[in-house]
């Protein structure tokens, strides 16, 4: 079966695979990500692209392999934190872990007003602090995917064409 996570059509295999990278990877241990453009790469060496679907709603492409010019790899763990990700077991630039977004949506969690998006992980990672004084330890691989799932249910793929 083919799962479709925030608008990318993703095979059961593809998904495991990804998060056996990332629980198995290095002993468990994660490098700190340095290159950003690494996430677009990993996402298409596994054959994952936007769906017709969201070309067609964000925007006129010439040529059918030409929709990388209006579709952007997301990171929806922000690059600018990959060491603190890292540090708690998770690859930024692992393919589950990023979607294709327009220009457009990028803009608006990012550049186009505030830094929204970053915001909202800025905030829950310095908690992170207060949480360790009431329960004893940091936050666990779970309760990051959950922050994940409530990132992408707090800044959605519109589909706005860029």
């Amino acid at each position: 079966d083919d799962l479709r996570t925030m608008g990318v059509m993703m095979g059961q295999h593809q998904f495991d695979e990804c998060i056996r990278k990332v629980l198995t990877s290095n002993g468990g241990k994660i490098d700190v990500p340095t290159n950003r453009e690494l996430l677009r790469r990993n996402m298409l060496a596994m054959g994952i692209e936007p769906t017709a679907e969201m070309v067609k709603k964000w925007g006129k492409v010439k040529r059918k392999d030409n929709w990388y010019s209006i579709a952007e790899a997301h990171h929806d763990f922000p690059f600018h934190q990959a060491k603190w990700f890292a540090e708690h077991g998770v690859d930024v630039n692992i393919p589950a872990f990023g979607r294709w977004v327009s220009s457009q949506d990028h803009c608006i969690w990012h550049t186009c007003a505030e830094e929204k998006f970053n915001t909202f992980w800025d905030e829950w990672i310095s908690d992170e602090i207060d949480f360790r004084a009431r329960n004893g330890r940091d936050y666990s691989i779970a309760e990051i995917l959950d922050m994940l799932a409530e990132a992408r249910n707090r800044f959605p793929v519109t589909g706005v064409g860029g």
